[in-house]
């Protein structure tokens, strides 16, 4: 889930591709679950209920809409059938978005990290107050933290995190968003002064 750091501040991730970082270490990226809100009976949001699917299925590092089928992303294979029946109960819950998913094909994805590791380690990001942070997200794609800057020195700063407070820089990928749109809080924030 994309999380802005302007006020007001949570997006969903876009339903298209995201525009690939460039550079050697340049990962495809592919769409998540976009525009889902989940939880209709629970409350929950979509980072909560991935956290909540980790905590019943050893080693979960996320999930993804991959166009055709839901991608299920972990750390050891072998836990591949009680990923898919955890996975396949929730998308049958009547009453979220994720239910439009129950049909779909399961796929099993490796992954390097624990998607609740991810998202501790995204909120060490946000918590840093790092001046120059656009957005941080925890990417079931990439299985990394995908952080956007707007600055040279903001993506030092960003870069030193995982240092600082013991995770593998592997697990980030930070990206210069050099004109950060503002976020609104209604459209009556478009009209122009007098």
């Amino acid at each position: 889930m994309l999380r802005r750091v302007l006020p007001t501040a949570v997006a969903f991730v876009s339903a298209c591709s995201e525009s690939n970082p460039s550079g050697p270490h340049s990962p495809t990226v592919r769409p998540s679950f976009s525009g889902v809100s989940v939880g209709a009976e629970t409350g929950l949001s979509l980072d909560e209920e991935l956290l909540e699917l980790g905590r019943r299925v050893p080693g979960f590092g996320g999930a993804y809409w991959d166009g055709t089928t839901v991608v299920i992303r972990l750390r050891d294979e072998r836990d591949a059938a009680t990923a898919e029946a955890v996975v396949r109960a929730r998308l049958a819950v009547s009453g979220t978005e994720l239910g439009a998913y129950r049909e779909a094909p399961l796929s099993i994805q490796g992954a390097d990290y624990l998607f609740s590791e991810l998202y501790d380690w995204r909120r060490s990001i946000d918590d840093a107050g790092i001046s120059g942070l656009v957005s941080t997200d925890v990417n079931e794609t990439l299985n990394r933290v995908v952080v956007g800057v707007s600055s040279a020195s903001a993506i030092e700063e960003v870069a030193s995190v995982p240092t600082s407070k013991g995770w593998p820089s592997e697990a980030l990928v930070v990206r210069l968003v050099p004109n950060p749109v503002p976020q609104l809080d209604s459209l009556i924030d478009l009209t122009p002064e007098s």
